[in-house]
């Protein structure tokens, strides 16, 4: 997996998913890989399919940020660092 963007489907919506995207061989450019209802999920995820302990979020000081339903507040888009 290349380009992992960890972004807020419907921010808007109580009931929203957070989604990782990234680009596969498999499933193509920008696929969605995983979602889940909250950042750890994600973060879980992310950790489990790169074998990484530990990587670095980026994201842009414009972005609005998300509650998630555990009260973790996270930017809409953040993008993991390679």
């Amino acid at each position: 997996m290349k380009n992992i963007t960890i972004v807020v489907s419907n921010p808007d919506r109580a009931n929203s998913s957070i989604l990782v995207k990234a680009d596969s061989d498999r499933f193509g450019r920008d696929a969605i890989m995983f979602e889940g209802i909250s950042f750890e999920e994600c973060f879980s995820y992310v950790r489990r399919v790169t074998g990484r302990d530990h990587f670095q979020l980026q994201s842009y000081m414009m972005v609005q940020t998300y509650t998630d339903y555990k009260g973790k507040a996270f930017p809409w888009i953040m993008n993991v660092v390679e």
